[in-house]
């Protein structure tokens, strides 16, 4: 069984004044669990468990200063403590391994965003698209049946004020007929998104760089409003809208993109960068492909068709090395070098497909070593 999300959008309307309220005690609950989680480690150096804090929890919503505890579903109470010590376990975990890590602290009220209901606390009518979370219905745009009950409901509030419900739902694993084995290496291009082994060459529209002006005249008009004005929560509302129109523009495409590949080849090669060095290099172009983003996508799609995803070392010399003859040229290493010349074989070279075409030979090799290296990455073996 595989757990697996479906997303939907809230209606609008005046019944969701509730969730923000909702969201609100349970944002208070979790700083009260913070607070005490703290004093307790402070006092006698060990962990507070979560089931000290759950019976905490349940005996202070009688008393009238801590009223807002009644307002939440026990399922929601009961699973801050559970969060909280999630947290704290990796917060030492970090330490034990010697790395900089900050500890939980409280959220503010633009922080916390999401609360999670799992057995109780709600109702599901899929016939009418709706769901009760505590005593209230809410409608939600349904665009798509869930394949079998959820296990879980998380809600979340969006920069723009609008919520959106997370189904959890277990999908048995599906059978993937066996497919011809297909192998494509893909080389990160700074004139196109991505450059093919075969020679095609995939060019992302430029989201950023179209949208950029109208972004920073919204944040001009953000900067002349006084702060905590009406004016001035209109116009942060127009600047997050246009975020979020440039965030689902690039995520709309590197989903599609991304399924088409690993629908069209068994085998797909590409190479593992450090996008945040990459990003203080070239900037705006950089970010506005968003590299990161697109390879986890690309894998979790990659489980879908059971396609093979290969991410070679970024110190692995694709670009330098002739994929004719294997003679490497330093040379190359010069990024503004577009085509060369192998000095070995004489072979001509653009600088992009050569290095897809050693990513993908790359891979191939590792393919025909058998066993159970062929699941793994070229990073993961050096």
């Amino acid at each position: 069984m595989k757990p697996t999300t479906y997303t939907y959008k809230l209606y609008p309307s005046r019944r969701n004044k509730h969730l923000h309220q909702l969201l609100e005690a349970a944002r208070q609950t979790y700083n009260h669990c913070i607070k005490l989680y703290r004093r307790y480690y402070r006092l006698y150096h060990e962990k507070l468990p979560k089931q000290k804090l759950q019976c905490h929890l349940t005996k202070q919503q009688k008393l009238l200063h801590y009223a807002y505890l009644r307002q939440l579903p026990s399922s929601i109470r009961n699973a801050i403590p559970y969060k909280i010590e999630k947290a704290y376990q990796s917060y030492f975990a970090l330490l034990g391994k010697n790395k900089r890590a900050a500890p939980p602290c409280c959220c503010s009220q633009e922080a916390f965003t999401t609360i999670t209901l799992y057995q109780s606390g709600w109702k599901l009518d899929e016939e009418h698209h709706r769901i009760r979370i505590g005593k209230t219905w809410y409608k939600y745009f349904r665009d798509r049946a869930l394949p079998s009950k959820p296990k879980s409901v998380t809600l979340k509030r969006s920069p723009l004020g609008d919520f959106y419900l997370y189904f959890t739902c277990q999908i048995p694993k599906q059978f993937i007929p066996f497919r011809k084995r297909k192998v494509i290496g893909l080389d990160y291009s700074m004139q196109d998104f991505l450059c093919g082994s075969d020679g095609n060459r995939i060019s992302e529209p430029q989201f950023l760089r179209e949208s950029l002006a109208a972004i920073q005249k919204a944040a001009d008009s953000l900067a002349h409003k006084h702060s905590g004005s009406n004016n001035y929560q209109r116009a942060k509302k127009d600047l997050l809208r246009k975020y979020e129109k440039l965030k689902n523009q690039r995520s709309d495409f590197q989903w599609k993109l991304a399924r088409k590949l690993v629908q069209d080849y068994t085998v797909v090669a590409i190479e593992s960068l450090d996008s945040q060095k990459l990003q203080k290099k070239f900037g705006h172009r950089i970010a506005d492909y968003a590299l990161a983003d697109f390879i986890k996508k690309l894998k979790y799609k990659a489980e879908e068709t059971n396609t093979l995803i290969f991410e070679h070392h970024p110190y692995f010399a694709s670009s330098q090395t002739c994929s004719n003859c294997g003679h490497r040229n330093p040379q190359v290493k010069n990024m503004q070098v577009k085509t060369w010349i192998c000095p070995h074989c004489g072979a001509e070279h653009d600088r992009d497909t050569n290095a897809a075409i050693n990513l993908a030979q790359h891979a191939m090799e590792i393919l025909l070593r058998g066993g159970k290296q062929r699941m793994r990455t070229t990073s993961e073996q050096k």
